[in-house]
């Protein structure tokens, strides 16, 4: 694969993509960049301060001691590394030099500059990393499920991955370090549609010993989605395989509100678009943590066997060719799963002709109705969605509605087994962002349009009643060739009126 493919890749020691909030958190990562990265967060939009990035990204192209890209705000941070000298021809460069710190530089002096000390509650000043046992966390609830052994982990992961929304948000604590024994495990909340919103405490204890595969997932992590959740004091030791996978982090892959306060990360990450050591996509806030390992690329292929030399390659093709085939023809474990093109689609006929876009453009353009109109007995439809030819990439359509919404049309979310009581009343549960999903397109091609659509039923079996809603189109890209799922993607408004 050659470097130019990771040109879209956001990738960082401890952050891929930031818009919340970070404090007194430290990264310690040999990490060399396939074409460009960043030694703490790669895509600033939220507040980091009082952070330090101890190993100084390397690679050939463009670097970010500490952050790659910022438009947020960055407040007592830096990185440990040196300049390049002014005069070298070819030297690396770091476009926020204005963080560096020499690596001559005393830890205390460090401490000070920083303002550690005002967040890490340490024994000594000899790491660049707060002190574990120092700074535990006392948890808000003294009511907790024990987790004690692998197992009890397993059916726990099991149970929330297949939608118990009462597993999702209960409060978990580990009573011993659990050794996984090598297992290959699921992340905890591997979906959006399935995240964790509970709260784990880690109670000063290790869960190591396993690895977690990414590819095919758009979420890979120990915890793939977090909404609103809060984990304390968690140590993971583990190898996270996160190539092929969109957003990838060895805590958590999206971390959507809520908290990690006071976890710890030892991992070698192979990391997917967006990743990031600890996390991956981060809008909540995390406090006092540490990731420390590797992030490394994964080599394709293609290269390993030139490297090994034809004769091996002779060999394999005529030896595993059939094994790499499925009965229909097709080879297995393609790179990334395909949204199957939806049926509906129909060739949109456009008379004026259009110019190609730019080589490298990802753009999402679209047409649609602002209002639809849904027939109550059908809840079927007029969309009107079209995906024309001046994008560059396929598109999933999703409607989805707002808990607030049901609120307003009288709906009791409880009574409808949408929420729980537990998750109603929990402090970072947002009504106006928790959604619900009434409709998914099949992958709509480029220069094609979808005309209609169906929305689910409730989850009581109802229909949505007669009336006039504000709803949420969320439209997801895909790659056109490759199917891998892009970071990019748009929400838009539209009211629905379901009518007799």
């Amino acid at each position: 694969m050659a470097s130019s493919t990771y040109k879209n890749y956001r990738v960082a020691s401890f952050v891929g993509v930031n818009s919340g909030e970070i404090v007194g958190c430290s990264a310690n990562v040999l990490f060399k960049a396939k074409y460009h990265g960043s030694g703490f967060v790669y895509d600033n939009d939220g507040f980091i301060r009082n952070s330090v990035s101890v190993r100084s990204v390397q690679g050939d192209g463009k670097l970010g001691g500490f952050y790659y890209r910022n438009n947020g705000r960055i407040d007592n941070c830096g990185w440990i590394g040196k300049l390049a000298s002014k005069d070298k021809q070819n030297a690396r460069r770091y476009q926020d030099e204005e963080l560096c710190i020499s690596p001559d530089t005393e830890t205390p002096e460090v401490y000070s500059r920083l303002g550690l000390n005002s967040f890490w509650r340490n024994a000594k000043d000899d790491k660049l990393e707060p002190d574990f046992k120092l700074n535990r966390v006392k948890p808000d609830s003294d009511e907790y499920i024990a987790i004690s052994d692998a197992d009890q982990l397993l059916e726990l992961i099991e149970a929330i991955n297949d939608g118990d929304r009462a597993a999702a948000c209960g409060n978990y604590i580990l009573t011993g370090n659990i050794n996984l024994r090598g297992k290959k495990i699921d992340p905890i909340g591997a979906s959006e549609s399935t995240p964790f919103t509970g709260m784990f405490d880690g109670n000063g204890h290790s869960v190591y010993n396993f690895s977690i595969r990414g590819k095919n997932r758009e979420f890979s992590g120990f915890f793939g989605v977090t909404r609103g959740a809060r984990v304390v004091n968690l140590k993971l030791d583990y190898l996270h395989k996160g190539a092929g996978s969109t957003v990838s982090g060895g805590m958590v892959g999206s971390c959507i509100g809520g908290s990690f306060e006071n976890c710890v990360v030892y991992t070698t990450l192979n990391p997917g678009r967006c990743a990031g050591g600890f996390v991956g996509k981060n809008s909540g806030k995390i406090v006092n943590c540490l990731v420390a390992g590797k992030v490394r690329f994964v080599i394709p292929l293609w290269i390993l066997l030139g490297l090994l030399g034809i004769p091996l390659l002779c060999l394999l093709l005529l030896l595993g060719w059939a094994a790499l085939r499925d009965r229909d023809g097709t080879t297995q474990d393609d790179p990334y799963v395909p949204e199957i093109i939806d049926p509906n689609q129909r060739p949109v006929v456009n008379s004026n002709p259009v110019s190609p876009p730019p080589a490298g453009t990802n753009r999402i353009s679209f047409e649609m109705n602002q209002k639809v109109y849904i027939s109550a007995s059908t809840m079927v439809g007029y969309l009107g969605y079209v995906n024309p030819a001046r994008a560059t990439m396929d598109v999933v359509v999703r409607i989805c509605i707002s808990d607030s919404e049901l609120n307003k049309a009288g709906y009791s979310l409880v009574d409808l087994g949408l929420r729980t009581k537990d998750e109603i009343i929990a402090p970072d549960y947002n009504p106006d962002t928790a959604m619900t999903e009434l409709y998914r397109s099949g992958r709509l091609q480029i220069g094609y349009a979808l005309d209609n659509c169906k929305l689910k039923r409730l989850p009581d079996g109802s229909g949505l009643k007669v009336g006039t809603y504000e709803m949420i189109v969320m439209i997801d890209g895909y790659n056109p060739e490759s199917n891998e799922k892009s970071i990019i993607n748009t929400q838009v408004p539209i009211t629905v009126d379901v009518v007799e």
